[in-house]
């Protein structure tokens, strides 16, 4: 007897992992890309010291390598299998968020106080 594969299980739970590593790394990739920009604004204004390695057309390659980024977490949209991978982070991290603010929260509230300089006696 032949069973229809489904997407619950082993298989559709090996979707969901594959889904949210993908979606790891394009968010890992895009946080490198817009370091390289700003680290490029700031060689331009002066801000930091110029690297050696000069690659062509570096801001280009930069903000099409971010388009491609944004294609695929669309992409990830169309597909009701690996939807997971949008909507999970923001709902864990907001998981993360909140436990530290229970587990401290006289550390989540308190709020930098910049120590005074000595008064001259």
């Amino acid at each position: 007897m032949f069973a229809a594969p489904s997407t619950t299980g082993a298989s559709g739970d090996l979707r969901s992992a594959s889904s949210m590593s993908s979606r790891a790394e394009i968010w890992s990739w895009g946080v490198i890309v817009v370091c390289h920009l700003v680290y490029r604004r700031r060689v331009e204004r002066g801000e930091a010291p110029a690297s050696t390695f000069r690659l062509p057309y570096a801001k280009a390659l930069c903000r099409a390598t971010l388009a491609f980024l944004a294609a695929l977490t669309i992409l990830l949209a169309f597909d009701e299998g690996r939807r997971i991978a949008l909507y999970a982070p923001p709902v864990w991290a907001a998981v993360l968020i909140g436990s530290y603010r229970m587990s401290s929260p006289d550390a989540a509230r308190k709020e930098h106080v910049p120590a005074r300089a000595p008064s001259a006696l």
